[in-house]
């Protein structure tokens, strides 16, 4: 081909690429270090700062394993994941860092880890240096993984474990050992625990590439190496999932344990999780999800044209089949989890790293035939990630959130309250913001609780809080408390306010 890469620019090109990826390594520091100190505010604080306050409990000595999120009443704990990210968190907090540095190097630490399994799948498929080189520079620049990466978010970790599981899984494929079959047993564990619904979209993958090798042995007619294969295939893929369902349930019995955790364990939130049938086939998903929001949050505004790559890599026999195997992994969690996907505009931190796959795919693919223009595709494409994050993420991470009421009334309770002592909260529904901010434990009543959980907090509060004094109230507004309206009015009359801050008010304990 006259315009395929000269073999004496191969050398330059990758020197090239090499130092393209260290400046975007450079590039994602600058902005993990822009907001390094910053409280949890902004973009999805709710599940930020339940994270947060969830490692800060840990670290003031709370239970290890069946950890406090104490934002809904004794007995303070309502695991969801398995605390393996907190508990990062919390050692390293451990140090004399706060819960929010602490937070966030973890998680920028684990993002940065990906680049080592992607180059191990890039090696496992033979692909070209560049490959990888390409994939990685496309990751450390897409929107999603340069803004969240430096959140207090778990995301990061399971998809560490994630990627781990897959590169070892499919070194055992070629070649099996005890080392590498352990390795992939802990990875898949520590992802499906860190977070559950990241693990299936690897499962899906893994399980092709397993069929693959599998079938290939029964053509061959060694059966005996197809049973090893399918036998190890098995523990390293059921053993993470059977553990993971324990955890489930075990997370279920505890949160059983308080009101206000009854009301979300698996089976209460199985329809939240996976959304209804239809949902599948509405233009909420193709549309204004994949394509209006996450396509951008990964490519900005030339998505398309990843997408034509990821095609074309398609149409290339060398490079279909990882190519396929990286839009399976990107459209399966959609499919399985539609609603949160819908919903949240984070969740696709788990499956993003696919699509950047293929389009990596198509450029290697082009820069194989027309080696200028695969290095101006992934020049545009990166041109369009980095100005795209400018113009929105990066803008969130430059801003003051200190002036939020939320901070504002948090930290009245900080300084007005004693440290052993309970925030009541209403209107920000079960956030736990203001008591994480405030470091103290919180019942942050939402308009959605049932009546009888008013009742308790109001009538009973000692054993609803465990026998521990209520400091001081905030209330950020009480419209939409149809249920209970009464009740919170009858129990927020006769207050000194001790502070305002915006929208908000703190109430004294004591009634005047």
């Amino acid at each position: 081909m006259p315009f395929a890469t000269p073999a004496a620019l191969q050398r330059p090109i990758v020197m090239l690429l090499g130092a393209l990826v260290l400046a975007l390594v450079a590039y994602d520091l600058y902005w993990l270090l822009a907001g390094l100190t910053h409280p949890p505010l902004g973009s999805h604080s709710f599940r930020q700062s339940q994270t947060a306050i969830s490692a800060y409990w840990l670290l003031k000595g709370g239970p290890l394993i069946a950890y406090e999120t104490p934002i809904l009443g004794a007995p303070w704990s309502i695991p969801f994941e398995f605390p393996l990210y907190q508990w990062f968190v919390a050692a390293l907090a451990w140090t004399g860092l706060s819960i929010d540095v602490s937070g966030r190097l973890v998680a920028s630490a684990f993002f940065l880890g990906c680049l080592w399994p992607m180059r191990m799948l890039c090696r496992q498929y033979r692909l070209p240096e560049t490959t990888f080189l390409i994939a990685a520079a496309l990751f450390l620049a897409a929107p999603i993984y340069v803004f969240w990466s430096r959140t207090i978010m778990i995301e990061t970790t399971a998809l560490f474990f994630g990627l781990v599981w897959l590169a070892f899984f499919a070194r055992l494929q070629e070649r099996p050992s005890l080392v590498a079959a352990l390795v992939t047993f802990l990875a898949g564990t520590a992802c499906v625990l860190a977070k559950s619904t990241t693990f299936p979209a690897f499962v899906v993958i893994g399980f092709l590439i397993f069929a693959t090798a599998f079938i290939a042995d029964l053509r061959r007619r060694a059966f005996g190496a197809a049973l090893v294969r399918c036998i190890i295939a098995s523990i390293v893929t059921l053993g993470p999932l059977a553990i993971g369902a324990v955890w489930v349930r075990y997370s279920d019995i505890v949160k059983l344990r308080s009101e206000g955790g009854s009301l979300l364990t698996s089976a209460v939130l199985t329809e939240w999780n996976f959304g209804e049938w239809p949902a599948r086939f509405a233009a909420k998903l193709w549309v204004d999800t994949i394509a209006d929001r996450v396509a951008k949050d990964t490519f900005g505004r030339l998505a398309w044209l990843a997408a034509l790559l990821a095609l074309f890599a398609l149409t290339q026999r060398r490079y279909r089949m990882p190519a396929l195997l990286c839009v399976i992994g990107f459209m399966v969690p959609f499919l399985v989890f539609t609603n949160l996907h819908t919903t949240h505009n984070y969740y696709q931190v788990a499956n993003a790293v696919f699509a950047i796959g293929a389009a990596a795919i198509g450029i290697q693919a082009l820069l194989d035939r027309v080696w200028l223009g695969g290095l101006a595709a992934l020049a545009a494409l990166l041109v369009a990630q980095i100005s795209f994050f400018l113009s929105g993420f990066g803008q969130e991470i430059r801003q003051d959130f200190t002036q939020e009421p939320t901070y504002r009334a948090a930290e009245i309770v900080k300084r007005v309250t004693p440290e052993n002592s309970v925030v009541v909260v209403f209107g920000q529904d079960w956030s736990s913001l203001v008591p994480y901010l405030a470091e103290r434990r919180g019942a942050v009543m939402s308009t959605w609780f049932p009546r009888s959980m008013f009742e308790s907090l109001f009538q009973h509060p000692d054993a609803f809080l465990g026998g521990l004094p209520v400091g001081a109230i905030v209330d950020c507004g009480t419209t939409g408390y149809d249920s209970a309206s009464d009740l919170i009015q009858a129990y927020l009359s006769d207050r000194a306010v001790i502070g305002e801050a915006g929208s908000c008010r703190v109430l004294a304990a004591a009634k005047s």
